[in-house]
């Protein structure tokens, strides 16, 4: 199923067969515009999801899409002599400053919240954006970390890196897949979520534009974490949620005023994935269920936004007023250690 798309009567099918080749004719026609994107904005496909092969680890780090200016990494641009990349208002649009998953600037990368602060700096100021990249893809292997996207491909409503432009999204099927098939797996996260801010889950009421009764609602922006867990209900599966004590929540109709309620500004809780027998996506034969802790922080992009959320405020209060990219720092080190402290502390983190 297609999510957020910006046609209710596109024939899905077709779309999705489409896809490499609507790609490769926006790419031919770039090179045809003197590397001018132009005003139709295109069919694009994920460029990073293949440079970093997922292994069974033990937990996984979800993001949703790079920003476009990607396109200056591209191969066949490249052959052509691509020298600058410009949107249809002329607005240049620079290189990545490594041509990675959060690679775009140094001043909002998730990786200030995974590297320390000397090996931060090493790879955005003193190597080459190739061996930056390297070196990074190296660093996650070593440490036993898992980074994907959940969007595999996208059409955007603008050249904007903002997730809420992101329309006509396909799930990246092979993160599902292998998660589900990685029985070491303990724990997600996700670095945008509806449950981390105060409005908390949405599900849909009724049938409507882009929405399925009962079904998680991703009409207002396009967060990894609800997106995996829409994505998990379109293949039929049973979504549970859980705070504290397995009191599970089940994601659907009847609970809609619980999980929008109590499922606000969270940082960790438990999530039970059900897969009935037979699941014609996932292609089991007998029923698998997973029980898996999820994390939710704020995204570093919008860290600056996000001081009025009672997670923070909460915190800064209890710790000298410190900046909120600090407690993103804890959180993304907790996560990645995930001891018994570590736990105490994410939890002590939600707000009632």
């Amino acid at each position: 199923m297609i999510l957020r798309k910006t046609n209710p009567a596109m024939n899905e099918n077709e779309y999705l067969n489409n896809i490499q080749d609507s790609n490769t004719n926006f790419i031919h026609a770039l090179i045809e515009n003197n590397f001018v994107l132009p005003n139709e904005t295109p069919v694009e496909i994920h460029p990073y999801k293949n440079d970093l092969p997922l292994e069974n680890y033990d937990n996984y780090i979800i993001g949703t899409f790079p920003p476009i200016s990607y396109l200056n990494d591209n191969i066949l641009l490249n052959n052509e002599d691509l020298n600058t990349l410009h949107d249809p208002n002329e607005r240049l649009l620079s290189a990545p400053g490594i041509p990675f998953y959060h690679g775009n600037t140094k001043k909002i990368s998730l990786w200030q919240y995974i590297l320390d602060q000397n090996l931060f700096n090493h790879v955005f100021e003193e190597l080459d954006r190739l061996t930056a990249k390297d070196f990074l893809i190296n660093y996650l292997q070593d440490s036993r970390i898992n980074y994907s996207d959940i969007i595999d491909s996208t059409k955007r409503i603008e050249y904007s890196p903002s997730d809420s432009c992101l329309r006509d999204i396909v799930i990246n099927d092979d993160l599902l897949k292998h998660i589900f098939v990685n029985n070491n797996v303990n724990r997600l996260l996700f670095n945008t979520a509806s449950v981390f801010s105060v409005n908390g889950l949405k599900v849909h009421a009724n049938n409507v534009l882009n929405g399925i009764i009962g079904r998680i609602n991703v009409n207002n922006t396009a967060n990894s974490f609800d997106l995996f867990f829409r994505a998990l209900q379109d293949r039929n599966c049973i979504i549970k949620f859980s705070i504290e004590n397995d009191n599970w929540v089940q994601v659907n109709v009847n609970n809609r005023a619980e999980l929008s309620n109590t499922f606000s500004s969270k940082i960790i809780f438990k999530a039970k994935i059900i897969i009935p027998a037979k699941n014609n996506f996932f292609n089991n034969e007998q029923e698998i269920t997973k029980e898996i802790y999820v994390v939710t922080p704020f995204s570093p992009a919008a860290r600056g936004r996000v001081n009025s959320n009672p997670v923070i405020l909460n915190w800064r209060q209890q710790n000298n007023n410190q900046d909120g990219g600090v407690l993103l720092k804890l959180i993304y080190q907790s996560f990645l250690r995930f001891n018994q402290e570590d736990l105490t502390f994410l939890h002590g983190l939600n707000v009632e």
